[in-house]
């Protein structure tokens, strides 16, 4: 499992929140994990999250936790443009 490792597992912050354009950076997402929490929210299109093994499907306005070690990539669900919101948090280091 250690090939699927986000070498970038590193946030620059303890949250990190960010829009991803497809169209403007490297897509599919291939298969990875990483320390840190994420969550995936689809502004635009749809999307097929690969998670630990199961497939799901969403569209705009859907939104997916992935667990931290959690196994997962992103890819587009049709031809049609995609884009989504992104938020990484290290739940190590988040305090109330």
């Amino acid at each position: 499992m250690h090939y699927l490792f986000e070498s970038g597992d590193v946030l620059n912050s303890p949250i990190e929140c960010f829009l991803y354009n497809p169209a403007q950076a490297p897509f599919p997402i291939k298969p990875h994990w990483h320390y840190f929490m994420e969550i995936i929210y689809i502004t635009e299109g749809s999307a097929e999250i690969h998670s630990d093994g199961s497939r799901h499907l969403l569209y705009e306005g859907d939104m997916i936790i992935l667990h931290p070690k959690t196994v997962h990539g992103v890819y587009a669900a049709d031809g049609n443009p995609l884009r989504y919101a992104v938020l990484k948090f290290d739940i190590n280091k988040l305090t109330i």
